[in-house]
């Protein structure tokens, strides 16, 4: 065998069993077309040899450092192939080290510690290790953040660890591995948001497939919460760590560097199975939450699944709530994601005076970060918000931030669903929104917030029955979400959609007593109030809503709302203006 030094790059596609399940042969036909139209050459032009593709996993190796981290950004931006339906999210390790080459193998300790970084590079990024870092020190100016010394799978030694997060954005020049290679534009940088770490789940039985059981699980949570995007969640290779078991919760928050554990225990009776979850503050010890989970062996698949869905269901809320007290505590500068965090609750008070609030702390997160991808999302969601409010609305500026999110945020979930839902509602057109609201959804299925837009432009695409589905699951998935107003609203009007006005009056009361300023809820509450015959009720609805917003018309929701469907339309307006809305010359079309 012949051995040699070689900067070694190993690339994996993020989610790509969950893509063949969806889509066999689409999923296959799409990495054959990247891998040969896209990476051969990409490859070529920096100086590297593809030794070898595994399905849904590439080894490179470059005789060189800095073309091998050339290489990897272009990869990054590049390898997504944004004009397919089905862009496509890698992960990067990249080491310097002794390799083996073995007829047409790569083998050797370069090799196995470059699979391991790559196994816990961000999405749609890139880890090196120290001796990488150093090779490129001074040399090439990509920005990379040390997560310090971490213990990697099956790696004698422990390896010191460096990330870099890229935006859609083209970093590597045209002119070929000569070209300085350029640092990303400030894109979010996950490890600025909750920091979560998942420990192997405690068994008490001597069987040590239990114990498998129970780090299969804790495993699967690991995957789960890394589609949340707002979440830095560390590898399993670290968390799993034999060195952390039995240390204080304190201190493996210090080791790993993060503010929240997820852990749990597993208790096996026969065929039953008994799961606990809990979510604790790192540095206090403090539950923050725990659920208990049962099934059989027979059903670990669907138990495994249950227990992810309530997790993000009920954890995502609920750290987004503690990360919001947390940063209005913080003392000293604050930063990008510290703004975005402190605009959400103002906007989900649905008043003007906090709605400017709102635009003040995004304008300051877009300030020291222009590139925060989901700031631009929340910006545009925002001018959404403001419409239907009686608010000034900027169309443009409205287009230009949901663009901006998409294009900045290719695989960050939040970010697409806020454009795209923006970019569908700015530009009347429900479809193009939910282009992309399908990709959000492929990144995290699991987001109550992502189904909830997707029901709303389905809505106004007219097609109330899947609306309701959509919305349904959101409910299901965060029956605590702090915006669950607008999904009962979005209830409330799929069912009168569907010729069920009960049901719509019930969705749309409990939206109401929610938020009474999501004056949303208002507009479907009196037509189907009128439509089982509480005249008496719809006024009072009327009533209450133009006390909320005195200008509003049928006239005026007429011109302004979404809905496309002629039929709902006039069911809507009809109600509206026989429970007292005034109609400013809005007038039932004839026949």
């Amino acid at each position: 065998m012949e051995r040699r030094l070689a900067a070694i790059l190993c690339a994996d596609i993020v989610g790509f069993s969950r893509l063949v399940a969806r889509d066999e042969v689409g999923t296959v036909r799409l990495v054959l077309r990247l891998t040969d139209d896209v990476l051969k050459p990409l490859i070529a032009r920096y100086r590297g040899r593809l030794f070898k593709t595994m399905g849904d996993g590439f080894l490179v190796e470059f005789g060189s450092a800095i073309n091998a981290v050339a290489c990897a950004q272009a990869w990054q931006t590049r390898g997504l192939m944004p004009e397919t339906p089905k862009p496509l999210s890698f992960r990067i390790g990249l080491h310097v080290g002794d390799v083996l080459v073995e007829g047409e193998d790569l083998l050797g300790d370069g090799v196995n510690v470059a699979a391991r970084l790559e196994s816990i590079a961000p999405a749609g990024g890139i880890a090196v290790s120290g001796d990488f870092a150093s090779q490129i020190r001074g040399k090439s100016d990509i920005h990379l953040t040390s997560l310090g010394i971490r213990e990697l799978k099956n790696i004698e030694r422990p390896v010191e660890v460096w990330v870099s997060a890229f935006s859609d954005t083209d970093l590597a020049g045209e002119g070929g591995p000569t070209d300085p290679v350029h640092a990303p534009p400030p894109a979010v940088d996950r490890r600025e948001g909750a920091s979560v770490a998942v420990l192997p789940f405690a068994t008490r039985s001597p069987d040590p497939a239990d114990r498998y059981l129970g780090e299969g699980i804790a495993d699967q949570l690991v995957t789960t919460l890394g589609q949340v995007p707002w979440f830095f969640v560390t590898s399993e290779t670290a968390s799993f760590a034999e060195t952390l078991r039995g240390l204080a919760p304190s201190e493996i928050g210090r080791k790993l560097g993060v503010r929240y554990l997820v852990d749990g225990n597993l208790q096996k009776a026969g065929p039953r199975l008994r799961v606990t979850v809990r979510l604790v503050e790192a540095a206090t010890g403090r539950q923050i939450w725990s659920e208990r989970f049962a099934g059989s062996l027979e059903e670990i698949f669907d138990l495994q699944d249950n227990i992810a869905r309530s997790v993000i269901g009920q954890v995502e809320p609920r750290l987004r709530r503690v990360e919001i007290q947390r940063s209005a505590a913080r003392h000293g500068t604050p930063t990008a994601y510290d703004f975005y965090l402190q605009a959400q609750p103002l906007i989900r008070s649905m008043t003007p005076a906090d709605h400017e609030r709102a635009f003040a702390l995004l304008e300051a997160a877009l300030r020291c970060n222009p590139e925060h991808a989901a700031a631009h999302g929340l910006v545009a969601w925002l001018m959404t918000l403001r419409l239907p409010q009686g608010q000034g609305v900027d169309h443009e500026a409205g287009i230009h931030h949901a663009e901006r999110a998409i294009a900045a945020g290719p695989h960050d979930s939040e970010a697409l669903s806020t454009g795209g839902y923006a970019l569908g509602f700015l530009r009347r057109d429900p479809d193009l929104g939910l282009a992309h609201l399908r990709d959000a959804l492929a990144l995290n299925p699991n987001a109550a917030r992502i189904h909830d837009f997707a029901g709303w432009l389905q809505l106004y695409a007219g097609r109330p029955g899947e609306a309701l589905d959509h919305f349904e699951q959101s409910m299901e998935l965060s029956p605590i979400d702090e915006f669950a107003f607008r999904a009962l609203t979005g209830l409330a009007f799929s069912q009168l959609g569907l010729g069920r006005p009960a049901e719509a009056v019930e969705h749309a009361k409990r939206a109401r007593s929610a938020n009474p300023n999501f004056t949303v809820c208002h507009r479907v509450l009196a037509p189907a109030l009128i439509a089982v015959g509480d005249q008496h009720a719809a006024e009072d609805v009327v009533a209450d809503l133009r006390a909320r917003h005195p200008a509003l018309t049928v006239a005026r929701f007429a011109e302004e709302t979404r809905f496309r469907d002629p039929d709902f339309r006039l069911l809507l307006f009809a109600g509206l203006a026989q429970a007292g809305l005034p109609t400013d010359g809005w007038t039932p079309p004839r026949g």
